[in-house]
């Protein structure tokens, strides 16, 4: 017999949570906070319970790498819908010790070898159980962001809502071509079906080295790159500067967005110094994008 799928209320479980987290996070004299972003539907197919649980060891981990004073986010966002699925992104934000490369790499290697399922190797396990994927970006001394993103069930069709802040008559971009480079499948799917709702021809590249490879094979064919900041084989930052030294005209000018999940000025400046024209936060508001675009292609 099939197991009857539990109702998951995104809001309800939210509060409950925070109220609990926030707590925790005011005995260690952190600062908590809480968003929700764009949810089209609040019922969903899913435990509740498990995913709390889930939720909880983000924000505990968080917490656990704060010092005194400083900040932890728990956010979720509503990437796209279809007419019986949302996929949800949760993340949680903090403005910590942070990791370096090297230390990042032996977190992961350590999620990656955890059979049994303890801290984040649990969360690792919840999410593959759930077609979802956790990702962690991170700097040393420039905090974390780490990102659970969850397909859910919808208990019946979300409402036809617009996207908040955005009039898409008011965008068309239609004989727009845009390099889109990303190297998470899930969120390659996302913008790429922003873009192309407004028109953009979208081309895609998994990494900077795959970018560089198709802009020099397809010389002056792109209007605009959207450039990730962390992706293997090559950074987007790296790949950036390596475009603008290509000794091709199209190079110097074409704009250059970056995409990236953290907020921190370090980022933001080591972007213009490989010469990148500006950037787009993840998760990406679809109002924010289209702007940028008009800005960028007009």
């Amino acid at each position: 017999m099939d197991k009857v799928q539990e109702t998951l209320n995104i809001p309800e479980l939210m509060r409950d949570l925070t109220q609990e987290a926030g707590d925790a996070a005011k005995k260690q004299h952190l600062h908590f906070r809480y968003r929700i972003d764009g949810i089209s539907h609040a019922s969903m197919q899913g435990n509740p319970d498990e995913l709390r649980e889930i939720l909880k060891e983000l924000v505990d981990n968080a917490i656990q790498f704060t010092p005194e004073g400083g900040d932890v986010i728990l956010s979720v966002n509503e990437l796209m819908h279809t007419d019986d699925r949302a996929v949800l992104e949760f993340y949680v934000q903090d403005n910590g010790v942070g990791m370096s490369p090297i230390e990042q790499a032996a977190v992961l290697r350590r999620i990656e070898m955890d059979t049994e399922g303890h801290g984040l190797g649990k969360v690792k396990r919840y999410a593959d159980q759930h077609d979802g994927s956790l990702s962690i970006e991170s700097g040393h001394g420039m905090g974390t962001v780490i990102r659970l993103i969850l397909p859910l069930r919808l208990i019946d069709k979300p409402e036809n809502i617009p996207v908040r802040g955005v009039n898409r008559e008011f965008y068309h971009f239609s004989g727009k071509r845009i390099l889109l480079v990303e190297d998470h499948p899930l969120n390659m799917e996302i913008a790429r079906d922003l873009l192309e709702t407004v028109g953009v021809d979208v081309i895609s590249a998994g990494n900077g080295q795959e970018a560089i490879d198709v802009f020099v094979s397809e010389e002056g064919a792109f209007d605009l790159i959207l450039m990730d900041i962390r992706m293997p084989v090559m950074d987007g930052i790296t790949a950036s500067g390596e475009i603008r030294r290509l000794p091709i005209e199209c190079a110097k000018t074409i704009p250059i967005i970056a995409l990236t999940a953290s907020a921190y000025e370090g980022d933001a400046a080591r972007s213009r110094q490989a010469g990148m024209d500006g950037a787009i936060l993840k998760p990406i508001d679809p109002g924010k994008l289209y702007r940028v675009l008009r800005d960028s292609l007009f």
